[in-house]
């Protein structure tokens, strides 16, 4: 399945709606990453988290959402550091980004796990620590 990042420091409505436009036309199914997006997604009541710009991100970003059918199109996967509740509720409601799933820390264990896996076979000074 094709997958397209758009970087929230490079996301403007335009770029937005014409991706959503662009993969939907061209490709049956898809998947656009949205990096950051607490950076033009928090809660339009915290005035002090938007400029003009965002606003209209976010407004850009709504109306896309909106217009895709679930079963064909592109699927838009959004990450960020913040809970949901920070983000704009009408942003993360059922049926634009409503499904959430949380990543924590990785405990000991899995942080050796983590590192043997991306070590693989590649040789190593001793045995990891």
């Amino acid at each position: 399945m094709p997958f397209f990042e758009l970087g929230s420091d490079e996301l403007t409505p335009e770029r937005l709606r014409g991706s959503v436009r662009w993969l939907s036309e061209k490709y049956e199914r898809s998947v656009i990453y949205l990096d950051e997006i607490d950076q033009w997604g928090m809660h339009r009541a915290d005035s002090d988290s938007h400029s003009p710009e965002t606003r209209l991100v976010l407004a850009a970003a709504l109306a896309s959402i909106d217009g895709l059918v679930p079963a064909a199109g592109p699927i838009i996967v959004a990450s960020s550091n913040r809970s949901p509740l920070a983000l704009d509720p009408a942003l993360v409601r059922s049926g634009r980004l409503g499904f959430h799933v949380k990543f924590g820390m990785p405990d000991p264990q899995e942080r050796a796990d983590l590192v043997r896996l991306f070590i693989g076979a590649r040789p190593t000074e001793g045995p990891i620590d």
